[in-house]
Formats: C-alpha cells, sequence, structure tokens
C-alpha cells in the first residue's frame, strides 16, 4: 500500500513540475 502510494505521489509531483516549467516558459516570454 504504500509503494503505491509513493508511486502515485511521484506522478503528481512530476505532473506539479511540468507546469511549473511551462508557466515560467510562458512568463519569461512576456
Amino acid at each position: 500500500i504504500i509503494r503505491a502510494f509513493l508511486v502515485e505521489e511521484q506522478k503528481i509531483v512530476k505532473k506539479v513540475l511540468k507546469i511549473q516549467k511551462a508557466k515560467e516558459k510562458q512568463a519569461a516570454k512576456s
């Protein structure tokens, strides 16, 4: 159970990091 939870958390963290990077790129353009 704990292992599956950690995998899900890693997926969420990666998604958040991707969104943050995309936002930074947009901010840099404007």
